[in-house]
Parts: C-alpha cells; sequence; structure tokens
C-alpha cells in the first residue's frame, strides 16, 4: 500500500490526492451500506485526524453530526458540530449547523439549498425555531 505522503526532493512531499474521498467513501460505505455506525464514527473521525486539511473534513464532520443525531446521540452530535465551527471556520456547513443541531444559534445568512434537501428540509419554506428531524 501505499503512504498517504511521501518525501519529494529538496525537502518538498507529494501527497496523495485521492486517498481523503477514498476515506471518506469507507465511512459512508461504512454507515450506509453495512449499516455499521462504529465503524463509521472512526472512519469518520480517521478522515478528520489522517487529512484535517483536505476539503473532504468538513464533509466528514457534518455527516458523522447528521449520524449521531440520527442515532439518538444529540449531545455528541452538537459537540462534533461546535468542533467543526472552531476548526474548519470556512466551512460551507457553518450556516446550517443549527438546523442538526438547535442549541447553536442560527446564522443570518441562509443554509444553501443543496444541503436544506440533503437535510429533508424544503428550501422554500422559512425557518421556523423548531428542531429538524432526521431520518
Amino acid at each position: 500500500m501505499l503512504r498517504p505522503q511521501e518525501e519529494a526532493h529538496l525537502g518538498h512531499s507529494y501527497r496523495r490526492p485521492r486517498f481523503p474521498a477514498g476515506a471518506l467513501r469507507i465511512a459512508v460505505l461504512y454507515r450506509d451500506r453495512f449499516n455499521d455506525h462504529a465503524r463509521a464514527r472512526k472512519a469518520f473521525w480517521r478522515v478528520y485526524d489522517e487529512y484535517f486539511d483536505s476539503r473532504q473534513t468538513d464533509d466528514a464532520l457534518f455527516s458523522l453530526a447528521r449520524m449521531e443525531k440520527a442515532d439518538g446521540r444529540e449531545e455528541e452530535s452538537c459537540r462534533v458540530l461546535n468542533l467543526l465551527k472552531k476548526k474548519k471556520p470556512d466551512s460551507r456547513y457553518l450556516k446550517c449547523l443549527s438546523y442538526v443541531c438547535p442549541s447553536i444559534p442560527k446564522t443570518d445568512r441562509p443554509c444553501s439549498r443543496k444541503i436544506l434537501e440533503d437535510l429533508g428540509v424544503d428550501p422554500d419554506e422559512p425557518w421556523e425555531d423548531k428542531p429538524v428531524v432526521i431520518p
């Protein structure tokens, strides 16, 4: 197996560009195909730990928070979303955190239509101060 990051000449390094996407895909397969949430949880955390600077890190944390909420672990879900908010201040999910964790205050900017549709929320309905039930 190849290493995720290899040394190069003159002090540089090469990062394998598809490893983070592959690690996220493994986590999603554990969650959706095998319905093994314990392994999916570990795989989502692996994306965060090993590929922190990749684009898939915020996807992994948001998916993990949604899975935790669906499993009835709302406190853990909110903890993961607060970590996302702290460590990834440029994440596209920041405007949508209150839809998953009602204790996080909503922002003045609207959440993306695509993310709302993924959450099962009608993007054309105005936001009401009630939590969204994630299937």
